[in-house]
């Protein structure tokens, strides 16, 4: 599948996988097509016998069969689930002409979940999976997946990951903002200042935004006090 032909990627987007249908879904078209093509073939002899008319069943049957193995083909090729680094993409492909593109990023996405049901989707080990949004935005499902367990695992650790990069980033901000303010202290004040940081830290202090920097973050600050002059 050309990707850049539903979404277009932010500049630091990956795509993960793209994920279809199960092909054993579509064995009943597929064999409709094969069977309108081979009664053509197999019926040639006669219809031909029969002048343009039977010309015409012929070329018909082999339309009919060639329009089902075509349209089987293009809605499994494009109906699927687009994983990224930074959401899920979800085409819906209804015939040739009709197509709905649905995406939900990981921060709105509430629950991941998969169903196997049936007999033959226990043996061939195909479902569904359903992602669960925040809000107004549509819920996003695929059906006849096959292993949406391992599509579910996928799912959950790049919302994981896309968490823990949103989560450094804005640790690194409130980090440098900090640093920022403690350079504009002078001796006695930004000593003060990382004693009492030291004091949040140690007694559990959950609410206060500076509460979870590490040892590494207090020593970037022992440094920047210890090049501050004294007043």
């Amino acid at each position: 599948m050309n990707v850049a032909k539903i979404i277009k990627l932010r500049d630091d987007e990956n795509v993960l996988r793209v994920v279809r249908n199960f092909w054993i879904v579509y064995a009943p078209a597929w064999t409709a097509a094969f069977f309108f093509i081979a009664a053509a073939f197999f019926f040639m002899l006669p219809l031909f016998s029969g002048g343009w008319p039977g010309v015409g069943v012929f070329a018909a049957l082999n339309a009919v069969g060639v329009f089902v193995g075509l349209r089987t083909l293009a809605v499994w090729h494009w109906n699927a689930f687009i994983v990224t680094s930074h959401r899920v993409v979800d085409v819906d492909q209804r015939g040739f002409f009709s197509r709905t593109v649905s995406e939900a990023t990981y921060d709105k996405i509430q629950d991941v979940s998969y169903a196997i049901k049936g007999v033959i989707g226990t043996i061939f080990k195909f479902g569904t999976i359903e992602l669960q949004t925040a809000g107004s935005t549509t819920n996003l499902e695929l059906q006849n997946v096959r292993d949406p367990k391992e599509l579910h695992h996928l799912i959950t650790q790049a919302m994981s990951s896309h968490k823990d990069k949103a989560n450094g980033g804005a640790r690194s901000e409130k980090i440098a903002a900090l640093l920022d303010a403690a350079s504009e202290l002078n001796g006695s004040e930004a000593r003060a200042f990382v004693v009492a940081l030291q004091e949040a830290i140690a007694s559990g202090i959950q609410g206060v935004e500076h509460a979870a920097m590490d040892e590494k973050d207090i020593e970037w600050l022992k440094r920047d006090v210890k090049d501050e002059p004294e007043s």
